[in-house]
């Protein structure tokens, strides 16, 4: 055998052994998640209809307007969606007793359809509050955070930006 063929060959077997020494993992399967099946669509009058309910009820329809003029405000200055920003945790309702209006039929909801045409009015634009992102009941203080003077009251609930 010509020497220049074992060089040959001794480089090759090493270039092997080399390579053999650290195989390369195989690759892993993924194992199979449990993941919650995303929430159906909901248009974003519907999601409102269900914050409404939740966060106002009980109150006028002045304030039901107000209140989704308030949610879209803050959706826009967010880039958010309306359906997300109304699961997340912007709203207190997700966290307490009310959230069951955003898991019953639409159609179950007290004041449905009166909800319905004040969301519409606040869609197009004709609610009292402006451009106010925040908003909460009277039975809490406005937060630190809170521009006390941007502040406006209706019915129960009172509505700032922040500072």
């Amino acid at each position: 055998m010509p020497i220049s063929h074992v060089r040959h060959s001794s480089v090759s077997a090493l270039r092997t052994n080399a390579v053999n020494r650290h195989p390369q993992p195989a690759a892993k399967a993924k194992p199979a998640t449990r993941r919650k099946p995303p929430a159906p669509a909901i248009s974003e009058t519907e999601a409102l209809v269900r914050a409404v309910a939740a966060e106002a009820r009980g109150e006028s329809p002045a304030v039901w307007m107000a209140v989704a003029q308030t949610i879209i405000n803050y959706a826009r200055k967010t880039r958010a969606s309306v359906p997300r920003l109304v699961r997340s945790s912007y709203l207190s309702s997700n966290f307490d007793g009310n959230r069951k209006y955003y898991q019953m039929p639409l159609a179950q909801i007290p004041n449905q359809a009166a909800i319905r045409e004040s969301v519409e009015a606040a869609q197009a634009h004709r609610s009292p509050i402006g451009d106010r992102s925040h908003f909460h009941d009277t039975s809490i203080n406005t937060p630190s955070w809170g521009d006390r003077g941007s502040r406006m009251q209706l019915g129960r609930v009172v509505f700032f930006d922040p500072k």
